[in-house]
């Protein structure tokens, strides 16, 4: 699925991001996607709900009697046919954005970016300057989450405008260029408040990570 929004190419354009960010900062910068953070379980049933109030509703039934007859059991078969429609259409991001609450999408969200940064050992570098991009494309969500040492030098504003590159990357369905511009904001601010040293150990991979 990550290859309808990044190109092979797209890939390579992230890692050099990182490359040449990294080189001016001891900050480690970790750019994550996954496809989707809120559970969509309940999103077929919802729909298919939906879809047969309207369709009961509306008289279709009804108005299908002078083709199919009014045997019972082609209305049955339609609205079997109704059901199997919302149980197609409930894969699509947008249904799943419709039928999942503002709230729910932002909780969620935040939730698994806390996990991932866990996950991908952003708390275990050696100056506590692990930061992770994370965007998780249903919910067009984006979350920055900074180590101890970062959130003591930079109040969480500052990652707003971040947060907004990448969204922008989002919904302009060019997301390699969106990471690359926040990586080089990141590092920008980075290279600030923690510049590269002596020694500047590269402790992470210098790659996007894509988790389902």
């Amino acid at each position: 699925w990550a290859k309808r929004h990044l190109k092979r190419s797209g890939f390579d354009r992230i890692e050099r991001a990182i490359r040449e960010a990294e080189r001016t900062t001891r900050g480690e910068i970790v750019p994550m996607i996954v496809e989707r953070s809120a559970t969509v379980g309940h999103v077929p049933v919802l729909l298919a709900a939906i879809l047969l109030l309207l369709y009961f509703a509306l008289g279709v039934p009804d108005l299908l009697i002078p083709y199919l007859g009014d045997n019972p059991l082609w209305s049955a078969i339609s609205a079997l046919f109704v059901v199997a429609v919302s149980w197609w259409m409930a894969r699509f991001p947008w249904i799943q954005r419709a039928l999942i609450s503002r709230d729910d999408r932002i909780h969620q969200t935040e939730l698994r970016a806390e996990v991932a940064f866990y996950e991908a050992g952003l708390d275990k570098t050696e100056g506590e300057t692990g930061i992770l991009l994370f965007v998780s494309l249903m919910e067009h969500r984006a979350v920055v989450l900074a180590d101890k040492a970062i959130a003591r030098a930079l109040p969480p504003e500052t990652w707003d405008e971040v947060v907004n590159t990448l969204i922008k990357g989002i919904k302009s369905a060019d997301l390699s260029q969106g990471f690359e511009d926040a990586i080089r904001q990141c590092g920008e601010l980075l290279a600030a408040h923690f510049p590269a040293g002596e020694t500047n150990p590269n402790e992470l991979f210098d790659h996007l990570i894509i988790k389902d």
